[in-house]
């Protein structure tokens, strides 16, 4: 792996593989599961991440980041580019006059998200991109709500076909890092 995130590859390189439902997976310091993460590597995400964002969002894309593991680092640039973030939780379910808290798997659950409405363009952030069904389940929902979903934005492409299936739908994707597959999906 040679890019210009030496923290960030590092910590790919460490992190230790786990299983868990039907997969094993890879625990990133980055990610939703990471229990610690050193300030060179913040800083390193940060600015990798900032140009790539501030791009979209400075030609009138609306940021987006799924939880939890693309929501810290969305709402870091949020806060320093000064723009609002809508933040795609996978255990809230819209009812008539009140929301409720599930245990729906993201890729199973509804996508709330009341301060979107159709023809708005968003930039989607999430910490890692797998196998995809994440994403679909984000892709769909901006089709059937008239949305358009300009980028998804990650900081690891495990390359796995998450990011293969959004291209073939014609979404770009960018990532800091593409990884080889090391383990199965």
């Amino acid at each position: 792996m040679q890019s210009h995130f030496p923290y960030l590859e590092a910590d790919i390189e460490r992190a230790p593989i786990v299983s868990g439902k039907a997969r094993a997976y890879e625990l990133y310091s980055i990610g939703e599961s990471g229990h610690h993460i050193e300030p060179e590597l913040i800083n390193e995400v940060f600015n990798g991440l900032m140009p790539i964002v501030k791009h979209h969002v400075a030609n009138g894309s609306r940021l987006c980041a799924v939880a939890p593991g693309g929501n810290p680092w969305a709402m870091l640039l949020a806060l320093h580019l000064s723009v609002s973030l809508t933040i795609f939780r996978p255990h809230i379910t819209p009812l008539t006059d009140k929301i409720k808290w599930s245990d729906t798997p993201f890729d199973g659950g509804d996508i709330y998200a009341p301060t979107l409405s159709s023809n708005d363009r968003i930039i989607v952030l999430d910490d890692v991109i797998g196998s995809g069904s994440v994403s679909d389940k984000i892709l769909g929902w901006c089709l059937e709500m008239d949305i358009q979903l300009e980028s998804f934005i990650t900081v690891i492409d495990r390359n796995t076909g998450g990011s293969q299936r959004l291209e073939g739908a014609g979404i770009k994707t960018e990532s800091l890092i593409t990884l080889t597959p090391r383990v199965s999906p």
